[in-house]
């Protein structure tokens, strides 16, 4: 791939980056994220920090929160296409755009946080009469949501996911512990009172690499003297824990938004065998007995099954973790990503008559 090929493309972030994020991410202490690596193959990154050129009235009257749709929509003649990373951007940049009367096409990520917004649902049911908008869903399941609830037309509705850094996130050898680490990390809509709840039943050691905000939470429980909890500290710290974990466990709640994508991705990468909860929106790399167990929502007796069934066999633990791992190298990594991303483009600059059907260039998971 090349970087006349992204070259015209903008990309859009809600929030501020620093500004050593790519030397870290060159000194190997940073994942490469979905907008770095595109930024590094010539696409064009704004941010919260990106300052408009002329008008701000957004900016002044919204917030700085809103400096990057300013700033892309009067850029916007310079692009082929504006694709915001998830729709809380998406939102202001089409406004923005509408605003200055740009057709600049948009393709906007959905996580699927703001489907109960009523701002994001009245945008929503506007932009579905727009053949110049694309909505890009994390998984099948908010798709599926688009389209029933939106009647978002299935050709402008592509599932594409957020890519892993598979070079960051790779097996590493780790010595057998006695007894096993048992790792859960993040906070979002973390179920970690039904993990708490059968650690004590279980012959293991466990962590929970989780920040102060639910750590303030978990005071209030009783966790066991064979659990710690706290931040990992670092990237590089976190991907320790995952190369030290004979299993990753990834308790959820049960929403109906993108939950616990990340750190599932993370440690499939790692090759390391995962349980997570069962949500209204799984993601497509949820294949249960295969690259992970799925449990129940809140079923702690459930749970506490799986951990044991793993820790008793060696066998399941190494063929989920070698599945998992062939499954993000070969779907979900950096350069699978952008020659979805490259294929959507060329679609979207087409005249419509030329385009090949609905979602022809999509990677189409099997099963979920």
């Amino acid at each position: 791939m090349t970087k006349s090929e992204l070259s015209r493309l903008a990309v859009v972030v809600s929030g501020s980056v620093p500004a050593d994020t790519q030397t870290r991410i060159d000194r190997g202490e940073n994942p490469r994220l979905d907008f770095t690596h595109l930024e590094s193959l010539g696409a064009t990154v704004f941010t919260r920090d990106s300052v408009p050129e002329g008008r701000a009235f957004l900016r002044r009257t919204l917030g700085d929160r809103f400096a990057p749709a300013e700033a892309v929509a009067e850029a916007a003649d310079r692009f082929d296409a504006i694709f915001c990373v998830a729709e809380d951007i998406g939102v202001p940049v089409a406004l923005a755009l509408r605003l200055r009367g740009k057709r600049t096409p948009l393709l906007v990520g959905v996580h699927g946080h703001y489907l109960a917004n009523r701002k994001f649902r009245l945008w929503a049911l506007a932009a579905r009469h727009d053949p110049g908008t694309r909505f890009l869903p994390l998984s099948e399941s908010i798709r599926a949501r688009l389209i029933s609830e939106f009647g978002i037309p299935a050709s402008r509705c592509h599932t594409l996911c957020v890519p892993i850094d598979t070079r960051f996130f790779a097996p590493e050898p780790a010595p057998e512990a006695d007894p096993p680490m048992i790792l859960s990390a993040g906070a979002a809509q973390r179920d970690y009172p039904t993990l708490i709840a059968v650690m004590k039943d279980v012959p293991a050691r466990f962590r929970i690499a989780s920040g102060s905000s639910w750590i303030g939470e978990a005071t209030k429980l009783a966790v066991p003297e064979t659990c710690t909890m706290g931040s990992a500290g670092s990237m590089p710290g976190l991907r320790a824990l995952y190369a030290a974990a004979a299993m990753v466990v990834l308790p959820l709640q049960d929403v109906v938004h993108a939950s616990g994508y990340a750190v599932a991705m993370e440690a499939m990468a790692m090759g390391k065998p995962l349980i997570v909860t069962r949500t209204e929106a799984p993601a497509d790399f949820f294949r249960d007995g295969e690259t992970c167990l799925l449990v129940p929502p809140g079923d702690a007796p459930a749970l506490r099954s799986a951990i044991l069934r793993l820790l008793e066999d060696a066998d399941l633990r190494a063929r989920l973790g070698r599945a998992a791992r062939h499954l993000m190298e070969e779907r979900y990594g950096m350069e699978s990503y952008t020659a979805d991303l490259v294929r959507l483009l060329t679609e979207v600059s087409r005249p419509p008559a030329q385009a090949q059907g609905p979602g022809h260039w999509v990677r189409r998971p099997r099963g979920g």
